[in-house]
């Protein structure tokens, strides 16, 4: 096997889509080959299904919850997250399809892909070679999460931001 740190990896981080049957779901996957991260996209929200190191074909989810929990006005909230797991100690595609949204959580609308961005401006120093890019080489997904009719959250907006970076086993969240 080879080792990232003295072979780096030629594959470059993505962002893929992946539909799922008759369109009724989809898997959204961020990947650099040396980590991934999958999500399953149904019932008008998402959930993580995968996250894995796929060098070593180890996988870290065990359970389904909220991308981010908020909290407005004092009242914490989910924003995205899948129930219909009949089991919280691991997860089987054939429970995929069985899947629905978290009742009251900020659903999906949509998401946005593009290059990493400079969180802050920096400069190398010390040893650091002075080409290194800044930012990052990547790429960055960002998921828009909207409150719903049936909740007093609706108009209030929330976006969960994902950097996946080239060579490194490294997700940002």
């Amino acid at each position: 096997a080879k080792d990232w740190l003295i072979t780096p990896p030629a594959t470059k981080a993505s962002v893929q889509v992946l539909p799922g049957a008759n369109n009724q779901s989809a898997r959204i996957m961020l990947s650099n080959g040396i980590v991934s991260r999958t999500f399953l996209v149904t019932d008008g929200n998402l959930g993580c299904i995968s996250m894995r190191r796929s060098d070593k074909d180890i996988e870290f989810v065990r359970a389904i919850k909220p991308e981010v929990r908020v909290s407005i006005n004092g009242n914490w909230i989910n924003v995205g997250g899948l129930t219909g797991a009949p089991d919280k100690a691991f997860i089987t595609p054939e429970w995929f399809d069985k899947f629905e949204s978290l009742p009251n959580a900020f659903k999906l609308t949509g998401m946005t892909v593009g290059p990493c961005v400079k969180p802050y401006e920096w400069q190398p120093k010390c040893n650091a070679p002075a080409d290194i890019a800044w930012p990052a080489n990547g790429r960055r997904v960002t998921f828009r999460f909207a409150g719903s009719e049936t909740t007093p959250y609706q108009g209030v907006d929330v976006a969960v931001a994902y950097e996946i970076y080239d060579g490194i086993p490294v997700i940002m969240k």
